[in-house]
């Protein structure tokens, strides 16, 4: 499909590719992760976030990758749930809105494949602009956890719920503490929006620990 120039490629579980094409994708998102994260990121680190998973959109210009996404869903009785398992863009491509584009398509993309009442997305991230960017995607509303608002109950439990579905404990500011061993950042990245940045500084500690963000997804 093709974006303004922009080519998205498509991917359901990208495991099951031949080694060859395995090897190609791991290789070149493994210099797209890197980029983006400021600091090179173990190949072996890379497969894993990019192969065994749901979806893989890799977006594309001129045939050269510049970012990519990857999701999972997961059905949890009464309702399902997308999980951004990771997105990068390049530094260069970044504020261009690729990643709102990307998670606009992989939104369409896993919802055309489960069927539920209710649906919710969620991520986990040590960076302010994801947070900014998934609140920017017009089908995800009600984002939490908000700047200087405490999170209701019933959100706080359906996040609980989504934690421990991906192996983690949460605490009530929605926080995974020790989900990292170090920060992901060469330099945490900061959003036009201070009272984002000042929610993140105030929750995290960017050596370890990660923000478990859930928001409801509009049919």
């Amino acid at each position: 499909m093709n974006y303004n120039g922009l080519e998205i490629e498509k991917h359901h579980c990208p495991i099951s590719l031949d080694k060859e094409a395995r090897d190609r994708i791991v290789d070149e998102l493994t210099h797209v992760a890197s980029d983006a994260f400021g600091k090179p990121r173990p190949r072996d680190d890379v497969e894993k976030h990019v192969l065994p998973v749901s979806t893989l959109l890799i977006a594309k210009r001129k045939n050269k990758a510049i970012g990519f996404s990857t999701s999972n869903n997961y059905h949890l009785g009464d309702f399902a749930l997308i999980y951004g398992a990771g997105t990068c863009v390049l530094k260069s491509e970044q504020g261009n809105g690729i990643y709102p584009m990307l998670n606009e398509e992989r939104l369409k993309t896993e919802l055309e494949k489960i069927k539920a009442d209710d649906f919710y997305f969620s991520v986990r991230t040590q960076n302010p602009i994801i947070y900014s960017s998934i609140g920017k995607v017009e089908r995800i509303s009600e984002l939490y956890p908000k700047p200087e608002e405490k999170t209701p109950k019933e959100i706080l439990k359906i996040a609980k719920r989504i934690s421990r579905v991906l192996g983690c404990e949460i605490n009530d500011g929605m926080v995974v503490k020790n989900a990292y061993d170090s920060c992901l950042y060469e330099k945490v990245p900061r959003c036009k929006d201070e009272k984002i940045n000042d929610m993140f500084d105030a929750l995290l500690n960017y050596n370890r620990d990660g923000l478990l963000i859930v928001g409801k997804i509009l049919k």
